[in-house]
């Protein structure tokens, strides 16, 4: 059951994916394509209104994938469709890691479309230039001892990333979870969200005012750069399994489908 819980959720995703894949890598290649125009004052007009609309089309690809994770999980959950929800033999937390799970794959799949139209945006010349120039800095890296720590960075940062999206997708749910025991279920999940996100800026403005001065304190150091991404890694970890754990007390003990 939980299989077949999982492949509906993911079929639900791949029915958003394909147009809007389509369209981020289409917008991709007609930038590109305007790039070979001649140049003159008629064409470099163009290709200024064709670059603003690319690069606000990855922006919106990118909020409009969290709103599409955003009302999946509100209206599979707290609506009519909670009734069928559910009724499926499966524990809550089930059903909180299979939205949850599903909602993440589906907004990393959006990044990389979002780096593959990069990717196409920078064929050419330069962009061998600019690779070129990044993997002799790598070899320089390891040749001077100095691997390890550029490899630690690049985790460092892909973990900061990836806690970022679950503390965003997990900021919604745990708000719609709170806000469903209200009278209006998307008035709650508003409000909840922007309480919740208060207690964020206030508890990440307290730690920045404790810790920021202890690290500056002495010369800036890649040790120091160490400390402060995987701080910043553990901090939205922290807040993510927070709002995990009351997203699925809500869910499990507190279920308001009325």
């Amino acid at each position: 059951m939980v299989r077949k819980l999982y492949k509906h959720e993911a079929l639900f995703y791949l029915r958003w994916f394909i147009p809007i894949a389509a369209a981020c890598v289409g917008i991709a290649l007609i930038s590109k394509l305007t790039m070979l125009f001649p140049n003159n004052q008629i064409t470099e007009i163009i290709k200024s209104m064709i670059i603003s609309v690319y690069i606000s089309s990855l922006f919106a690809m990118i909020v409009f994938g969290i709103v599409i994770v955003s009302l999946r999980f509100f209206r599979s959950m707290f609506t009519h469709e909670g009734y069928f929800t559910h009724t499926i033999p499966v524990e809550p937390s089930s059903l909180l890691n299979c939205k949850l799970i599903c909602g993440v794959l589906f907004m990393l799949v959006l990044v990389a479309v979002a780096g593959t139209s990069v990717f196409i945006m920078s064929l050419g010349q330069e962009l061998a230039i600019v690779l070129n120039q990044i993997f002799k800095g790598f070899a320089s890296a390891f040749r001077n001892g100095e691997g390890l720590d550029v490899v630690l960075l690049i985790i460092e940062v892909c973990l900061c990333a990836l806690f970022y999206l679950l503390r965003t997708i997990l900021h919604v749910y745990c708000a719609c979870s709170i806000g469903q025991r209200m009278k209006s279920k998307i008035g709650g999940a508003i409000m909840w969200f922007f309480i919740l996100y208060g207690i964020q800026q206030g508890a990440g403005t307290v730690l920045e005012l404790v810790f920021l001065p202890v690290l500056f304190n002495d010369s800036f150091s890649t040790v120091t750069m160490h400390i402060m991404l995987s701080g910043y890694a553990l901090y939205q970890f922290a807040i993510a399994l927070t709002f995990y754990l009351i997203s699925r007390y809500r869910i499990k003990n507190r279920l308001n489908l009325e």
